[in-house]
């Protein structure tokens, strides 16, 4: 890990020992977008949401709903374990179609031999021993795309400030 983002880390973050669970946080459906500058506006995948707990010791993906993934996606897991880090990250599993676009039918169908899939991460939770979650937002995205740059799999799932 870059010396720079490992610092900013260990100043941000809160010393903590591994999480082995974290229960997602779910989005709030709304009529219209709110307009407060305190919020941020995600792409809406049209995947599975998951929670990747990577270490030493192994990959575990998690749904939202404390199903095993783990077994259903070994590109993701690999990419995970290419990261050499002791990371919590929170994003989605997406199949693109032939035009860049999501595709869950494709995801559902997915066999894992032929169909390229992606992990569109929004957000990191944990990494190296510390605990991201009372760091703003705004700032674990930034050290989210620092770490994700650059990846073919896992990729940073960008924001907007306009809903």
């Amino acid at each position: 890990m870059d010396p720079g983002i490992l610092k900013v880390i260990k100043e941000k973050g809160t010393k903590d020992s591994y999480p082995e669970a974290i229960e997602p946080m779910l989005c709030t459906l709304v009529k219209e977008p709110v307009d407060d500058p305190d919020f941020l506006y995600e792409v809406k995948w049209d995947g599975y949401r998951i929670i990747a707990f990577s270490r030493k010791r192994g990959v575990k993906m998690s749904s939202r709903s404390g199903l095993d993934y783990t077994n259903k996606y070994p590109p993701i897991v690999k990419a995970l374990k290419a990261l050499k880090l002791e990371i919590v990250l929170d994003g989605e599993v997406v199949v693109l179609n032939e035009a860049g676009k999501p595709d869950f039918d494709a995801l559902q169908k997915y066999n894992g031999h032929d169909t390229p899939i992606f992990f569109y991460v929004f957000d990191i939770l944990y990494a190296q021993g510390y605990s991201l979650l009372q760091v703003p937002l705004v700032e674990r995205k930034q050290l989210l795309e620092k770490i994700l740059a650059n990846n073919e799999v896992i990729r940073y799932s960008n924001h907007f400030d306009d809903g």
